[in-house]
């Protein structure tokens, strides 16, 4: 135990009774914050209040009332855009690509552009699958607001969040204007779920026993196991999905067969139990 302000190092002489009564009120008192901090957030989750550090894509804080939101203009088109062409009948994926083609600024760049954040990681971000499924299934364009996903409570004893079951989130409806009509976000969501039925069942039994730990090494991203069609003959690749999905102005690194990848791992694994 180190205390500066008391000049204690425990490592070098054992510490008196006062330092810890003095160490066990510190802690008392950082318990007691943190109870009071955690129920004042739940009452503004039951109000339905925003308490998010940045607002949805599509929407902005209100200036008369920050847990409050208003219709963006300037991005709300874009997200009306963004369900119409799921409704027209276009993959998450082109849509992504139209945006990018258009120019049409991602959420990040968007927030970088208006001065919302700093950092220059988002100063040329684009739209990705991943950003844009997630904004497609968000109900806060229903007018809703959800929240209580995880809980995390320091006066318990535990540091770390944790996450909440579905049916536990807190869920208050009509809390701001809509940018997406009802019935428009229900069909949405069935076409998505649709669409990914047809994906897992074209993907069949594929065991990627890699996945999670491969990453491509030129952009970062996770790695994903997929079927190719190579001299009439079936193969299984590890692809970078930035490269597969969009074009190489993304990512330049192609993929690497299965087999190879697999061997190679395992031959270093190999090497190291030697």
């Amino acid at each position: 135990f180190i205390s500066i302000n008391d000049r204690i190092d425990t490592l070098s002489k054992p510490a008196d009774i006062s330092a810890q009564i003095k160490n066990m009120a510190n802690e008392m008192y950082a318990k007691d914050i943190s109870r009071k901090i955690c129920s004042t957030m739940r009452t503004l989750q039951e109000q339905g209040k925003f308490i998010g550090s940045q607002p949805p894509y599509g929407y902005m804080r209100n200036p008369d009332d920050k847990y409050s939101l208003l219709i963006d203009p300037e991005t709300a088109p874009y997200v009306r855009e963004m369900f119409q062409k799921i409704l027209d009948g276009y993959t998450v994926h082109r849509i992504a690509l139209m945006f990018n083609e258009k120019g049409i600024p991602s959420p990040g760049r968007y927030k970088y552009d208006k001065g919302l954040v700093k950092n220059d990681k988002f100063k040329n971000s684009v739209w990705f699958f991943s950003t844009m499924r997630r904004m497609l299934s968000d109900p806060v364009y229903l007018g809703w607001i959800e929240s209580g996903k995880y809980v995390s409570h320091f006066h318990k004893g535990g540091g770390k969040s944790v996450k909440v079951p579905k049916e536990d989130w807190i869920v208050i409806k009509g809390v701001h204007e809509p940018i997406i009509e009802e019935n428009v976000f229900w069909q949405v969501q069935d076409l998505i779920a649709e669409h990914g039925k047809v994906s897992a069942n074209a993907k069949g039994n594929r065991e990627n026993i890699l996945r999670g730990r491969l990453r491509c090494g030129e952009c970062g991203k996770s790695m994903a196991l997929c079927k190719k069609r190579s001299h009439e003959k079936d193969q299984m690749w590890y692809i970078c999905p930035m490269h597969e999905h969009y074009n190489s102005s993304y990512c330049k690194k192609k993929g690497i067969k299965k087999e190879f990848l697999e061997q190679l791992v395992l031959t270093l694994i190999q090497n190291q139990m030697q």
